[in-house]
């Protein structure tokens, strides 16, 4: 038994070496071209311009700028729907809408993001002629509603029964019987939250759909269209020129760094 149980467990860890070698490699590669970018830039390389093809590296500003309010604005939208829809499912686990919600929310957690943002595209681009912050933003909450609706969701059923009965028990409203369930779930809540957006930052197909291509235009309004990190790396990185090569490089390190910060935030909450 002792050796087939050696075996076995080597068999695993080669195949975990071996799912693991091709996502290493990419982020060694990313490491070493991105932060020799980076040290080249230093700070500049946030607050610059992208640059124009065969000129120098530039930077990611504009763009990076674009990221931050469509994922902000998109949140702003995701996260409320997302979090009373947990909330509702659980608290009226019967209901046919609940049940309805339960299916809606699995189904669009696995839905192609690509169909996404040409619904979102035949909705708000083409009655409104023009690609727009708002049009992007909305994508990206669209998206975001199905993760954070589970985590909640799930953050909720993780409490004792005798939570919820106790504070009805005392003869609480539902919106107070909210809080308290808010308060003894607030970790699993933030946790959820986190992951939502953890997953819009990198989006890049609905965005492709629903704001511009154009990297250096600063955001001026929600109804005028902006850059975003995601697309400009997926241009980028399929162009012939070498100064764009770079850029990409440097925006990839630095969506990369993003994206781990808020997962060692959501390891943090999950911990606590």
């Amino acid at each position: 038994m002792r050796a087939k149980d050696l075996m076995l467990l080597l068999a695993s860890g080669f195949g975990t070496a071996l799912a693991l070698a091709p996502l290493i490699l990419i982020l060694w590669e990313e490491f070493t071209i991105g932060l020799q970018v980076l040290m080249e830039k230093g700070l500049s390389f946030l607050t610059e311009a992208p640059p124009l093809p065969g000129g120098g590296i530039g930077g990611i500003g504009t763009v990076l700028q674009g990221t931050l309010v469509m994922v902000g604005v998109g949140s702003l939208i995701g996260i409320p729907i997302g979090f009373f829809s947990g909330f509702y499912m659980y608290e009226f686990p019967t209901d046919r809408l609940a049940k309805l919600g339960r299916s809606l929310i699995d189904m669009m957690v696995e839905f192609p993001t690509i169909i996404v943002g040409v619904v979102v595209y035949l909705l708000l681009v083409v009655p409104t002629g023009r690609l727009s912050t708002l049009a992007g933003a909305f994508s990206l909450a669209i998206i975001e509603i199905p993760y954070v609706a589970t985590g909640v969701l799930s953050a909720f059923e993780s409490l004792p029964k005798d939570i919820r009965e106790g504070a009805y028990a005392l003869g609480l409203k539902r919106w107070e019987v909210m809080k308290v369930l808010v308060g003894a779930a607030k970790s699993g809540i933030l946790t959820s939250i986190l992951i939502g957006v953890s997953k819009i930052v990198g989006e890049t197909a609905p965005l492709l759909f629903t704001t511009t291509t154009s990297f250096n235009l600063p955001f001026r309004s929600l109804l005028k269209p902006v850059g975003a990190i995601p697309v400009l790396i997926y241009i980028y990185a399929a162009s012939p020129y070498e100064n764009w090569h770079l850029n990409a490089w440097g925006a990839s390190l630095v969506l990369t760094l993003m994206i781990l910060a808020l997962y060692i935030s959501t390891r943090a909450f999950a911990r606590r």
